[in-house]
């Protein structure tokens, strides 16, 4: 073919055809240019697939990290839960002499659990930024909320309450029975302490507000975390199946709701501004909790009998059955609790 060309432009200028030789040689370069745009679209286009190949690969990734985030949370809601029960005993006067020489106290102001996040996928995914196809850029902001945003938030709150803990242990470790404490002795002094000094219920009121403040931002995260997993399925047009986890739709399992939705009538409570009369209440499949003064609030199923409300702002729990006698239990902020009893 290069021959064949050659061989026409000799000839052209044999003839001495130099107008007709400009025109070829013109006509030589566009077909030139033509091939080069040619091979760059077709080396753009391979380039775009391996763009969009590598980003779903870390997109990927980064719902793998959502799962472990999300599977992690469920710890966070258990130990709040376990430290809730306890210090509302502790701060409505319930949590007796036996219950303190047991020493289950110990974990209440002296221990904590914070919420760690995986972020290696969105820290891949920030090193191939310049690279996200046109076609997954709509996830970026969504990623930055959670990754940044949210993160630095749940961060300022896991400090808090390690330093809350640290600060409780460092005076522990002033008391006379501290050494006691060491030889695994609950003596007389520590326990009176606990039932009688204002010091102490101070403490627990502090540190459970800490502890409702990571419980909270856990529940945001994880909130927050279900609907980015979903979004990326949705970008991968993903058929793989959507873990157990990544959802609050489940009231299919041990709780039905037959057993759930009626009246409830107050039973006890330390605090009067609770409603003497709740309905639960049912809307396509959703549990709802609803009273006469306020908007019904959307209660989300966690575990077992457990729901959260969706508020990704507050902290309350909803808990049915709790003695096996159709009773519900709802905790809001530190010293705020209530039972109530199924009337109908």
């Amino acid at each position: 073919m290069i021959k064949f060309f050659r061989k026409i432009r000799q000839n052209l200028l044999t003839e001495n055809k130099f107008s007709k030789y400009m025109i070829y040689a013109i006509g030589e370069i566009v077909l030139v240019v033509i091939g080069i745009l040619i091979a760059l679209g077709i080396s753009n286009q391979n380039q775009q697939k391996i763009n969009e190949k590598k980003i779903a690969s870390i997109l990927k990734e980064i719902q793998s990290d959502l799962v472990k985030d999300i599977e992690y949370s469920k710890l966070i809601f258990d130990y709040h839960i376990y430290t809730d029960s306890i210090a509302k005993l502790i701060l409505n006067d319930k949590f007796t002499y036996e219950d303190y020489k047991t020493g289950n106290f110990e974990t209440i102001g002296y221990n904590y659990r914070d919420f760690k996040t995986i972020s290696n996928g969105y820290d891949n995914f920030k090193r191939n930024i310049d690279n996200v196809p046109e076609k997954y850029s709509a996830i970026i902001n969504d990623l930055k909320n959670l990754y940044e945003l949210e993160k630095i938030e749940l961060d300022v709150y896991n400090e808090r309450i390690r330093t809350t803990v640290y600060k409780n242990i460092d005076e522990f470790t002033n008391f006379n029975w501290n050494l006691e404490q060491e030889k695994g002795i609950v003596s007389e002094e520590q326990i009176n302490y606990r039932l009688n000094d204002d010091h102490y219920k101070n403490m627990v009121i502090k540190y459970m507000n800490d502890r409702i403040n990571v419980f909270w931002k856990c529940k945001s995260y994880k909130s927050d975390a279900i609907n980015l997993y979903n979004k990326i399925s949705e970008l991968l047009e993903s058929k793989d199946s959507i873990p157990k986890n990544v959802s609050y739709n489940s009231i299919k399992g041990s709780l039905g709701l037959n057993n759930s939705v009626g009246t409830y009538e107050l039973k006890e409570t330390v605090n009067n501004s609770w409603d003497k009369i709740i309905e639960i209440k049912e809307v396509n499949g959703q549990l709802f909790l609803s009273n006469e003064d306020s908007d019904d609030i959307e209660i989300l199923w966690y575990d077992k009998s457990v729901f959260v409300d969706k508020n990704k702002r507050s902290s309350i729990l909803v808990i049915f059955n709790r003695s096996k006698k159709g009773e519900l239990y709802i905790s809001g902020s530190t010293n705020m609790s209530a039972t109530y009893q199924k009337v109908e």
